[in-house]
């Protein structure tokens, strides 16, 4: 499903890079990335999905190179669930709007029954029509993984996607997350700190080890 070969990127008049030799991930599976804070776990994320542009290198999600791809915006709203650090929420759009924004941006019809069953299995259902201001943090947290799932992506980048959240909360959020990768065939990578966590993943690979050798 995700297939990343020798990924060269750096940002311009800065000493900082990112080099990926390899790393190739099957159909639901999960991943958690780990690695020290300023490593470059979260432009990895980004690059990955299109975000930001590689030097060189290349990126295939589902067989397709991500430099072949015209509108990459596209194929992020269909392809790609994210869940960023910050969340990313609109301010100006209600709870329900923003989780079920991958099919307003590309002018679909509203999944009301998926974001139901999405805010349901989140327990948020009571905040739909709420805006992110009147929530909490780790309310707003949910919101995003909601959202990031509400397209049934190919692959799921999620970026500390229980950073926010209690004990109990964390098991919800990595179930749910997990069973969306084993249902439908997703890949997911998880970027976190949260050692708790990491024995509910197929593999743990540390950001480290991606650079020079192969994590097959």
């Amino acid at each position: 499903m995700l297939e990343v070969r020798h990924l060269a990127f750096s940002y311009p008049g800065s000493q900082f890079s990112v080099e990926i030799e390899h790393l190739s991930l099957a159909a639901g599976e999960s991943v958690a990335l780990v690695g020290p804070s300023g490593c470059g776990k979260t432009t990895f994320l980004e690059l990955i999905a299109g975000i930001r542009q590689m030097k060189s290198g290349s990126i295939q999600i589902d067989g397709v190179d991500l430099s072949d791809i015209t509108n990459l915006e596209s194929f992020r709203l269909n392809s790609i669930g994210l869940v960023f650090q910050e969340f990313e929420l609109i301010p100006y759009l209600t709870v329900r709007e923003n989780i079920e924004l991958p099919y307003l941006i590309g002018g679909e019809r509203q999944e009301s029954g998926r974001a139901n069953a999405l805010a349901e299995r989140l327990e948020i259902t009571h905040l739909l029509k709420r805006l992110p201001r009147r929530i909490s943090q780790g309310e707003r947290q949910r919101v995003a993984i909601c959202r990031a799932l509400m397209a049934q992506p190919k692959l799921i980048l999620a970026d500390e996607p229980t950073g926010n959240l209690d004990p109990l909360r964390k098991k919800e959020v990595l179930s749910l997350l997990l069973e969306q990768s084993k249902q439908e065939k997703c890949a997911v990578i998880v970027v976190t700190h949260d050692s708790d966590v990491l024995e509910e993943f197929d593999r743990v690979i540390t950001f480290a080890d991606l650079s020079g050798k192969e994590a097959v």
